[in-house]
């Protein structure tokens, strides 16, 4: 592993302003402008906001008087001032960003209405390194334990003091939409923290991050504490590589004509029915950057293009895989998953959320493929065993809370079913 020098720093609070802004008044004079006059009717002018005396953990807005303000209101969430100055400070400011919204306040009794909200946002990094613990995020390769530079990365700390420690690998892209307290509520802790810290204390510990997404940015977050009561957040950004696709998968790659032979329809109530009805449909096949051998594979979904689930491929056979979460709705908070729908013992009513296949295509030497559905005997929790057969397979809408599933439409009931012939 490579040695850092530790220094300390104090961080930066980065700074993005949009605010409405009137005018410079036009000068009068080779370098004396006039003050603006104070309108006497009409909305107050929007105040300029900068940020001014920059800290680790505080940071001051400042604007220019408006002309005819009598006062100011500023608001940083629950924190609601009325002010005469032109200036605000808010101190003791954990990591995070802040938006700051601040308007002009009129005479009352008057024509002069107050002015709309100008806003800043503050981006509060706070410190970014410490003498007393570093943390590096990297990729590695590890054939024996299944660790490639797109599939995993690799995490060392080192530290000095160090009393507490909690955790958590994030996606960047969903890190920057999570609130500073939400961060901390998905933290981390180990079970063996006490070994965990003494290794840290002493040469460092190190750890694999497994099963991750190729071409994809994570941040991994680390909340410290020292023996000096000191607290300490560490914040380290790192890209996994993008996977070359396999020969294998490659053999997939293309268009592709699919007929089925069955359906499947769901009643009001959820109870499924068998049906007959031939159709014939295209299918796209695209390698991705996530795994050499995974396959993104568009069309395949009764709802159409667009919907598109994930193949494995080892050797000559692809297995489309049940349980793959292929998409997300923002305002019900809801995943979109391929399921796995199963004959349980001869009787239909089951949909699998586990990783199992759903079709497994087979391809010979001469490019012709063959399909079978997925089917073996699963050990129950109360130890029963039963013979598990999927007859369908499609995209629902899961709450990740309760593990609940809907249709994504009312208008699409019957789904294609069984058993595919494939051609190129």
């Amino acid at each position: 592993m490579i040695k850092r020098l530790f220094q300390l720093m104090v961080a930066f609070v980065a700074i993005v302003a949009l605010a409405a802004c009137e005018k410079e008044p036009t000068p009068v004079g080779p370098e004396q402008p006039t003050e603006p006059e104070a309108p006497t009717s009409g909305e107050l002018a929007l105040p300029v906001l900068r940020v001014e005396n920059i800290e680790a953990s505080s940071f001051t807005i400042a604007w220019d008087s408006v002309p005819g303000a009598v006062s100011y209101t500023t608001v940083l969430k629950g924190d609601v001032r009325q002010i005469t100055e032109t200036s605000v400070t808010f101190t003791d400011m954990e990591v995070g960003e802040y938006t700051v919204r601040v308007k002009a306040i009129a005479p009352k009794g008057g024509e002069l209405k107050d002015s709309g909200y100008a806003t800043i946002t503050v981006v509060v990094e706070g410190v970014t390194s410490v003498e007393w613990f570093d943390q590096s995020l990297f990729t590695d390769t590890d054939a024996e334990q299944g660790v490639y530079p797109y599939n995993a990365l690799c995490v060392e700390w080192k530290g000095k003091g160090v009393k507490s420690i909690s955790y958590g690998l994030f996606e960047t892209e969903n890190l920057n939409k999570m609130s500073f307290a939400d961060v901390k509520k998905n933290l981390n802790t180990f079970s063996n923290e006490l070994e965990i810290l003494a290794g840290i204390n002493d040469k460092g510990v190190s750890f694999y991050f497994t099963d991750l997404v190729g071409d994809t940015s994570y941040t991994l977050i680390a909340l410290v504490t020292n023996e000096a009561g000191e607290e300490f957040m560490a914040r380290t950004e790192q890209k996994t590589e993008a996977a070359a696709a396999s020969e294998d998968a490659q053999k997939w790659v293309g268009e592709w004509t699919v007929t089925s032979h069955e359906t499947i329809t769901f009643d009001s109530t959820g109870n499924a029915t068998m049906g007959k009805k031939e159709e014939s449909f295209k299918v796209t096949i695209k390698t991705t950057k996530t795994s050499p051998n995974y396959v993104e594979i568009d069309g395949l979904s009764s709802y159409g293009a667009g919907w598109t689930t994930f193949g494995l491929v080892s050797g000559n056979t692809m297995y489309i895989m049940s349980g793959e979460i292929v998409g997300e709705n923002e305002d019900t908070g809801y995943d979109y998953i391929w399921l796995a729908y199963c004959s349980v013992d001869g009787k239909l009513g089951q949909f699998f959320n586990v990783s199992i296949p759903s079709y497994v295509l087979t391809m010979d030497a001469s490019g012709k493929v063959s399909c079978e559905m997925f089917a073996d005997t699963a050990e129950y929790s109360d130890g029963s065993k039963k013979r598990v057969e999927v007859v369908h397979t499609d995209v629902y809408a899961q709450n990740p809370a309760t593990g609940d599933i809907y249709f994504l439409t009312d208008s699409i009931t019957t789904f294609r079913a069984g058993k595919m012939d494939w051609s190129r």
